[in-house]
């Protein structure tokens, strides 16, 4: 009922099977869902597909979400694209793009949540997909000691919800998910061509990339400084 419905909570959403199913399992808990999709340029594509899928979810389920398009080029490119190249050299891997790209969304989602007093965020990661480096469960971890050094609390709503369950959900809804080929549904969230040229080797073949934890808890703390730094954010202890 509405008035047992706890407060406000910021979404990463990318109008995927994965957000799209946490926005709705949130919409059913919380006052209002802040939808926000994050433009980085540089290969990020079809951005006009969250909003989109936003007014999707307001026709099935009532007028709960409130969706912003964020801008994070500027972030990006002061703590990413400066060391790429020796970033790469240092670790190995290309995962110093895409991890480097969502501790950017993180940190502009932190920054926007302190300045519209919501204290709480969450994504669609998903167990099925833990094989990416930016949903493994030891970097969530470290995803949610970030958030907690700000005052906000990190969760994933739907990471243990198979990927059939979230689809039979959607269903239940009215929420259809696009074409479908294999696992996979297009034309229904933004397009990352490097993210998804380095996870190519898993989506066809199910090769999971090998990252270190100890690597990537050293670059996540690199970035999530410089982020930090950046976005002018101070450490809080809570609310």
């Amino acid at each position: 009922m509405a008035e047992d419905k706890k407060g406000p909570v910021a979404l990463l959403f990318s109008g995927g099977l994965d957000s799209t199913t946490a926005a709705l399992r949130l919409s059913e808990t919380h006052e209002r869902v802040h939808l926000l999709t994050f433009s980085r340029g540089y290969g990020h594509y079809f951005l006009d597909t969250p909003g989109r899928r936003a007014d999707e979810l307001r026709k099935a389920v009532g007028d709960r979400f409130e969706y912003e398009l964020v801008d994070i080029r500027p972030l990006f490119e002061k703590v990413v694209l400066p060391t790429i190249v020796e970033d790469y050299k240092k670790y190995r891997s290309g995962f110093v793009f895409c991890l480097g790209c969502k501790v950017c969304m993180h940190a502009q989602a932190a920054a926007w949540c302190r300045e519209h007093d919501v204290r709480l965020v969450a994504d669609g990661s998903s167990g099925d997909t833990s094989v990416f480096v930016e949903q493994r469960p030891s970097t969530l971890k470290l995803i949610i000691d970030f958030y907690r050094e700000h005052g906000i609390e990190f969760f994933t709503p739907v990471f243990e919800q198979t990927r059939e369950e979230k689809r039979r959900f959607l269903k239940t809804k009215g929420v259809g998910m696009g074409t479908r080929i294999g696992d996979r549904h297009v034309g229904v969230q933004p397009k990352c061509v490097p993210g998804e040229l380095y996870y190519l080797p898993t989506v066809l073949f199910g090769i999971a990339p090998k990252h270190e934890n100890e690597a990537i808890a050293e670059f996540f703390a690199e970035k999530a400084a410089l982020a930090r730094e950046v976005l002018g954010l101070d450490v809080d202890e809570g609310p």
